[in-house]
């Protein structure tokens, strides 16, 4: 609740820090585990490269994560 308390809120303000958060998956174990970590990767580049004169606050989104969308399968042929 950092960004929704003012107190937490002015809190980053003062001391500089820049927020980054991410969106909860809503998944379970290694799918969880996988796609925190691929979402992270992702997202902390821009966080590090962004050059913002003040705080800023970051959200990083879940990298797409069905099946359809990450992985394409099919047998293998003589």
């Amino acid at each position: 609740m950092q960004l929704k308390n003012r107190e937490e809120r002015d809190a980053l303000l003062t001391t500089g820090l820049t927020w980054v958060g991410l969106k909860d998956a809503k998944l379970s174990g290694l799918e969880k585990l996988s796609i925190t970590t691929a979402s992270l990767i992702a997202g902390l580049r821009f966080v590090v490269a962004a050059k913002h004169a003040t705080p800023h606050s970051f959200l990083i989104y879940n990298v797409p994560h069905g099946e359809t969308q990450r992985v394409k399968s099919f047998p293998l042929e003589r």
